[in-house]
C-alpha cells in the first residue's frame, strides 16, 4: 500500500479522496510528490477520536480501517466533490517508525505547504440546530480573523442586555467545539 519515500527529496504522501456512492466508502489513491514541487492540497487536522471505534475506507483499491473520526471527516467533505488532501494517518506509513519520525519533523512544513488547513472538530452534538451551527462558525471565522475578542470587549462596554448574548455565543461555540482537539500534543 505504501511507496517509499525519500527523505532527501522531502516526500510525503497525498491523497486523491473520492467517494463510491453505491457503497457509500469514501476511496482514496495515495501519490508520492515533493513538497519543494509545491504540490496544492489541503491538510486535514483533526482529532483521532476513539481508536477502538472503526470504520472501512479504501486505499490504493485495499480495504482499510481507519478511526471512526476520520471515516466521518472524509464522508463530511465529500459534499465538496473529490480533494486532494495530507492527512496523517493516511499519508503517513505508521507500521514504519523511521518514516513516522521523519514526517513528524516535517510536518510543520507539511501543513504550512498546504493550500488550506481543514479542521474536523467532530460531528455536531444532538441538540444544535443549524442556527446554532451558523452562529458557533461565525465566531470560530472570527477568532481566526482576530476580531471576537475586541467585538465581546465592545459588547461588555454597551449595554447590559449584549452580554447574555455574548455568553450565548460562548455557550454555543463551547458546545461546537471538540476540546480533545485543542488538548493535542
Amino acid at each position: 500500500m505504501y511507496t517509499p519515500l525519500n527523505p532527501q527529496k522531502r516526500e510525503i504522501r497525498i491523497c486523491h479522496v473520492t467517494q463510491d456512492r453505491s457503497k457509500g466508502i469514501p476511496h482514496c489513491t495515495l501519490e508520492l510528490v515533493s513538497l519543494d514541487a509545491s504540490p496544492a492540497y489541503a491538510a486535514l487536522s483533526y482529532v483521532w477520536g476513539d481508536e477502538t471505534v472503526h470504520e472501512d475506507i479504501v486505499v490504493n483499491g485495499q480495504r482499510k480501517s481507519v478511526t471512526y473520526n476520520l471515516s466521518r471527516a472524509l464522508r463530511e467533505f465529500e459534499n465538496y466533490g473529490p480533494h486532494i488532501v495530507w492527512i496523517d494517518a493516511l499519508c503517513i506509513n505508521q507500521a514504519d517508525d523511521v518514516e513516522k519520525s521523519h514526517q513528524v519533523a516535517i510536518m510543520g512544513d507539511i501543513y504550512r505547504s498546504a493550500e488550506i488547513v481543514k479542521i474536523w472538530l467532530g460531528e455536531i452534538p444532538s441538540g444544535i440546530d443549524n442556527w446554532d451551527r451558523i452562529g458557533a462558525s461565525d465566531i470560530i471565522c472570527e477568532l481566526a480573523e482576530g476580531r471576537c475578542l475586541e467585538g465581546v470587549k465592545a459588547l461588555r462596554m454597551s449595554h447590559n442586555k449584549y452580554i447574555s448574548l455574548a455568553g450565548e455565543s460562548l455557550r454555543l461555540f463551547r458546545s461546537i467545539v471538540d476540546p480533545e482537539w485543542f488538548e493535542r500534543a
